[in-house]
């Protein structure tokens, strides 16, 4: 359940910045 959890916040945080999956990679907050 944890994984869902994590997977959630990433999601939406993706769509809204265009290059948030490389923003969060780069400085996971």
């Amino acid at each position: 359940m944890n994984a869902n959890n994590t997977a959630a916040i990433y999601v939406p945080r993706s769509a809204d910045l265009s290059d948030g999956q490389v923003a969060d990679r780069s400085n996971p907050r």
